[in-house]
C-alpha cells in the first residue's frame, strides 16, 4: 500500500514537477514570461490522462470466471478478494507534453506510456432465482497522508458494479459466456504543498524604460485531479481445465471524464533594478501578464465518449483460493492495463 500511495502521487504530479525542473518555460534572451508555454504542459497531460480514466476503471471484478452460479446452492456461490493494478496513459499526450518543455521521455514512457496504478477490494456473489451473478469493488484513500512524505497528499476513490447473466453454460466442451452491464467512478487527486521552496521562474522586463526584476513563484502548491462516470457492458467466455481457467473478453463503454491541474501560488518580485516598490512592479507584472495573478492558474480537459477494449488472462484454483492475471488493451484510446488478484470463491 506505501508504494501503491507513491506511485500515484508521482504519476499524477510527473508532469508538474516537469515544468520546474525539465527545462525553462521562460525565455531568457527577451525576458519574457511564457505562461501559455506552461499551460500547454498541464492542457496536454490532462487531454492524455482524462482519455485514459475509463480503462483504470475498470480495475478490479476481474474474475476468470464467466459466471459464478447462483446463491442459493451448497456451497453458497460467492466470493471476495483483491485486486491491484496498472493503466498506462498514451505516449502521445506525454509526448506533447514532453515537446512543450524541450524534455525527452524516459524509456518506460517512450514504449508503454505511463503507468497509473489503483486497487480494489471485490466481492461476488450468485443471483437468487433468477441466473446471473452481482459483483460490487471499492478502492480508497481518502485525503491521505499516512504513507506519503510532509507536504504530499493524495485522494483516491474507486467504486463499482456489475450484473451479469449467463448465455452459454459451459456444458461439454463448450465454454462459460456471459454478458454483463455495470457502472465505475473514479475519482483521484494529488497535492504537494511546501515541498518546492520559491522558485525564481524569470527575469522579466517590466514598464517602459528596460527595468528588470525577478519573478518568484512563493512555496507553490501543485495540484492534479481527476474523475470519471463510466457505464460499462462486456462479454465475457471462460472454461476451466484443471487447476487452470482461462479466459477472455470484450468490453464497451461510455464515459464522462475530465482532469485537470494547476499552480496554486503567491507571485513575489526580488531583485528589482528600478526604484519602485515590489507592490508597484508586481501590478506592473500582472498587467503585463494577465494569465497569471496571485492564484496562480489550473488547467482542466473534459473527455466524453465511447470506449472499446479486450481483456483476458487466466486463473490458477486451488482448492477455494484463486490467483487471477489480467491484461486489457483499450483500441480507441491505445492504453494498456493489467491487474492481478487473489480471492476465495466457494
Amino acid at each position: 500500500m506505501k508504494d501503491t500511495g507513491r506511485i500515484l502521487v508521482l504519476c499524477g504530479l510527473v508532469s508538474a514537477l516537469l515544468v520546474f525542473t525539465a527545462a525553462p518555460a521562460f525565455s531568457q534572451t527577451d525576458k519574457s514570461l511564457d505562461l501559455t508555454r506552461i499551460e500547454n504542459v498541464f492542457d496536454d497531460f490532462a487531454d492524455g490522462m482524462a482519455g485514459a480514466l475509463p480503462l483504470n476503471s475498470s480495475i478490479g471484478l476481474n474474475w476468470s470466471d464467466a459466471y459464478i452460479g447462483q446463491l442459493l446452492r451448497v456451497p453458497p456461490n460467492v466470493g471476495f478478494g483483491v485486486s491491484v493494478g496498472a493503466t498506462t496513459i498514451p505516449y502521445a499526450a506525454l509526448k506533447s507534453a514532453a515537446d512543450d518543455l524541450g524534455a525527452d521521455l524516459p524509456g518506460i514512457a517512450d514504449t508503454l506510456g505511463l503507468p497509473m496504478p489503483g486497487y480494489t477490494v471485490e466481492a461476488r456473489m450468485g443471483g437468487i432465482i433468477w441466473p446471473f451473478d452481482i459483483g460490487l469493488k471499492v478502492g480508497a484513500l481518502p485525503d491521505s497522508d499516512l504513507f506519503l512524505p510532509s507536504g504530499w497528499e493524495l485522494d483516491y476513490l474507486l467504486v463499482g458494479g456489475d450484473i451479469r447473466v449467463p448465455i452459454l453454460h459451459g456444458r461439454g466442451p463448450l465454454p462459460v459466456v456471459s454478458a454483463g452491464v455495470g457502472f465505475n467512478y473514479l475519482r483521484g487527486g494529488v497535492t504537494a504543498s511546501g515541498v518546492l521552496g520559491d522558485i525564481t521562474v524569470a527575469e522579466v522586463e517590466y514598464g517602459t524604460g528596460g527595468e528588470t526584476a525577478n519573478v518568484v513563484l512563493t512555496d507553490p502548491k501543485l495540484e492534479f485531479e481527476w474523475s470519471s462516470r463510466v457505464l460499462d457492458f462486456k462479454l465475457q467466455a471462460s472454461k476451466r481445465f484443471f487447476v487452470i481457467t482461462p479466459y477472455l473478453g470484450l468490453g464497451a463503454s461510455y464515459a464522462w471524464s475530465e482532469a485537470g491541474g494547476g499552480v496554486k501560488s503567491s507571485l513575489d518580485v526580488q531583485n528589482i533594478s528600478g526604484g519602485e516598490s515590489a507592490e508597484d512592479v508586481k501590478a506592473a507584472i500582472r498587467n503585463q501578464y494577465p494569465q497569471f495573478d496571485t492564484d496562480g492558474f489550473a488547467v482542466t480537459s473534459d473527455v466524453t465518449g465511447f470506449g472499446l477494449r479486450t481483456f483476458g488472462g487466466f486463473s490458477f484454483n486451488v482448492l477455494i483460493a484463486r490467483l487471477d492475471f489480467t491484461l486489457m488493451y483499450d483500441f480507441l484510446g491505445q492504453n494498456l492495463g493489467a491487474t492481478t488478484g487473489a480471492r476465495i470463491q466457494l
